[in-house]
């Protein structure tokens, strides 16, 4: 990486702003991309409004307490201040790709301790490793959580971009999850249409491809599809967790669009590897979302 680009945010970032940031660079340096940028976002003092948080349990069946005084928050709720941060690092002028063309295929998310919904958070994400693979380029993006000196959690995002390179084989081979023999159903619920644009707001991930039929009909999809987090966050209240303050580490697999207006199916299965569970969309008999719980 070349020296650091560091941003320090006052508050949380603007989503058309980020958009029309996008638009502007639009992956303008991709043709000359060697290595990954060194940018680095701060959003310091940061709070969580009781509003937002209830806002985002609605929307995607997480339970909250009712009660004023100090609970935790859902375990997948800090993305929706990593997410705007994430999208503003790859709005950059001297970000290589454009942000319309990212796919979101992995991440893999540490929760050190609950984090309550009293605590005050520090939010840090930064660009991370890069490589080269036969159909385009992956790389990662990483975001930290702290409150106070304490590190509460921690992400690593993993995103494709399709791009002709000279990469003829593999020495890379992306982790995989291993397969369920016997998986049982857990959970079937129905994915509404509603809330498209206000979760969009809420968790701070605003591709038009979440939200937009047409937009996202005109790049190749049946429809506009939610974003991973409204379900996944989901699929954990029917998973096993720790009760107490024990470290939890969860790996998704994004494998395809969750469609709106669908029946979802969550199955599952215990393994030595930890709780591995799959993710189906109605008649789509592959698994939207794969995942582990260690």
């Amino acid at each position: 990486m070349n020296s650091q680009i560091q941003i320090i945010l006052n508050n949380k970032p603007s989503m058309i702003y980020t958009l029309w940031q996008g638009f502007r660079n639009n992956g303008k340096n991709m043709a000359a991309a060697k290595q990954m940028p060194d940018i680095a976002i701060s959003w310091p003092n940061v709070s969580i409004s009781d509003k937002h948080l209830k806002a985002f349990c609605r929307i995607c069946g997480s339970r909250v307490s009712d009660s004023r005084k100090s609970f935790n928050v859902p375990f997948l709720y800090p993305f929706t201040f990593a997410y705007p941060c994430m999208l503003r690092l790859v709005s950059q002028p001297s970000f290589p790709f454009s942000m319309f063309k990212m796919l979101h295929v992995r991440s893999e998310t540490t929760g050190y301790r609950h984090i309550e919904n009293d605590d005050v958070l520090e939010i840090s994400c930064a660009t991370s490793d890069q490589r080269v693979l036969s159909k385009g380029i992956e790389f990662d993006m990483k975001t930290i959580v702290m409150a106070g000196r304490e590190k509460v959690w921690e992400n690593t995002s993993t995103f494709f971009v399709r791009k002709k390179t000279e990469v003829e084989e593999l020495s890379y081979h992306p982790p995989r999850l291993m397969n369920m023999d016997h998986p049982e159903t857990i959970g079937k619920w129905h994915l509404p249409a509603k809330d498209r644009f206000r979760f969009a707001k809420i968790s701070g991930d605003s591709n038009g491809i979440h939200y937009n039929k047409w937009y996202a009909k005109m790049l190749g999809f049946k429809r506009d599809y939610a974003q991973p987090l409204r379900v996944a966050a989901k699929c954990m209240e029917y998973l096993p967790l720790p009760i107490n303050n024990e470290t939890i580490r969860l790996n998704l697999h994004y494998k395809g669009p969750v469609y709106y207006d669908k029946e979802l199916i969550l199955k599952y299965q215990e393994k030595e590897s930890g709780h591995r569970f799959d993710l189906f969309c109605e008649e789509n008999p592959r698994p939207c979302i794969s995942g582990r719980i260690i």
